[in-house]
Order: structure tokens, then C-alpha cells, then sequence
């Protein structure tokens, strides 16, 4: 795992080592992102947003100043994570939830 801290309420971080059969059930990725943005109190929008591509998916969850973003790498076998949170709320609740369902190494 690599971060990034782009600032207060920022957190932009990249998991490794993740199977790759997690990061191609987007159903699971979303419950994931509702997971986190629950935990971080995310007031969302409604339910995540899910692009497929041919080299992976991302899933969104927008919400009130604020957004939850994952972008999956299976064939590389890690997502990059991207958090950010109102008044510079702090984000690690977030990735802890993230890190937890998607099988990642803290």
C-alpha cells in the first residue's frame, strides 16, 4: 500500500497485492464503497456509479461535498482509492473498511 495525502480530508492511496477475483465482482466493489462510505459518514447521493472497461472498473460513490472512488486493476492485482471528505474530516476509518473487504495488506 502506497499513500498520498493531498491534504485535510484527502486520502488518495493505492492497495496491492489484492486477488484478482475481488476486483471483477463489481457487486462486491460497491458493497465495499458503501461499506467505507458509511463508516466515514458519507452522506451519499444515491447508490454507487460502476464503469466496466477492458483493463478494469471503476465504482463511485458521490455524495454530499464529498466522494469515494475506486479504480480496479485485476490483471495487476490493485486498486488506487480515492476519499474526500467535508471540513477535513479524516478519511482513515474509510480505508480501513477498504482494506478489510477488498483482502488488502495494511
Amino acid at each position: 500500500m502506497s499513500t498520498t495525502p493531498p491534504g485535510p480530508g484527502h486520502l488518495l492511496t493505492e492497495l496491492t497485492d489484492l486477488p484478482a477475483t475481488r476486483l471483477t465482482d463489481t457487486a462486491a466493489l460497491s458493497a465495499a464503497v458503501i461499506a467505507a462510505g458509511a463508516a466515514l459518514g458519507l452522506s451519499a447521493y444515491g447508490t454507487p456509479i460502476i464503469r466496466e472497461g477492458p483493463m478494469g472498473s471503476a465504482v463511485a460513490l458521490l455524495g454530499h461535498r464529498g466522494h469515494l472512488v475506486l479504480h480496479a486493476d485485476p490483471a495487476a492485482g490493485r486498486c488506487l482509492v480515492d476519499i474526500l471528505l467535508p471540513g477535513g474530516a479524516s478519511p482513515d476509518r474509510g480505508i480501513e473498511v477498504m482494506i478489510r473487504r477488498l483482502g488488502a495488506r495494511p
